[in-house]
């Protein structure tokens, strides 16, 4: 069985609304694949949320997590069948 070393990063802009746009960054082994993304999210009313990012090419990823501590960040990970990746999206600082 051949194993995966991967490693990820975003960087997104959520607009109070429902949209979100930004990249997306993969390390695959060794080789970086970067990709523009646009799509859409959910929260709930228990601070839980549903995410679907598309990418230029037409690839749809889709997420769903939970807000913690003061809300400033989420826990997530990918609920796309075969696909494990969990991670944390942190609010950046206001410039």
């Amino acid at each position: 069985m051949a194993s995966l070393i991967s490693s990820e990063y975003a960087a997104g802009f959520f607009d109070g609304e429902g949209s979100v746009t930004g990249t997306t960054g993969s390390s695959l082994n060794g080789v970086i694949v970067r990709h523009n993304v646009s799509g859409t999210y959910s929260v709930r009313e228990d601070c839980t949320l549903s995410l679907s990012l598309t990418n230029e090419n037409g690839v749809v990823s889709h997420m769903f997590g939970a807000f913690i501590d003061d809300g400033s960040q989420f826990d997530f990970i990918y609920s796309d069948e075969g696909v494990v990746i969990p991670g944390t999206a942190k609010q950046a600082a206001d410039n």
